[in-house]
């Protein structure tokens, strides 16, 4: 909040400030749980696509997204609910 404070913008304890907290709180969720799947996923699937003329966005959306979906809707699961919990705590 330092930072914007000098730029009359106040940051603590405002909404904007326990959003900004929290995503930093939930995100570690999200790469746990996607880190591994991106390890195990086999990058010869990605240069058949790129050999059969496909470009790195079709690439993205048809082979990495179908795989790693699930375990960016679990993270996301698992950040909301902390972050849920964490808000709690911060309302009381």
């Amino acid at each position: 909040g330092q930072y914007f404070e000098s730029l009359g913008i106040k940051i603590a304890y405002t909404p904007v400030g326990i959003m900004i907290a929290l995503t930093f709180i939930g995100l570690p969720f999200v790469v746990r749980s996607v880190q591994p799947v991106l390890q195990e996923l086999d990058h010869q699937y990605e240069e058949a696509a790129s050999t059969l003329g496909a470009g790195s966005v079709q690439i993205f959306v048809k082979i990495i997204l179908p795989a790693i979906f699930p375990a960016i809707i679990t993270g996301f699961a698992l950040a909301f609910a902390r972050a849920l919990g964490e808000y709690g705590s911060v309302v009381f």
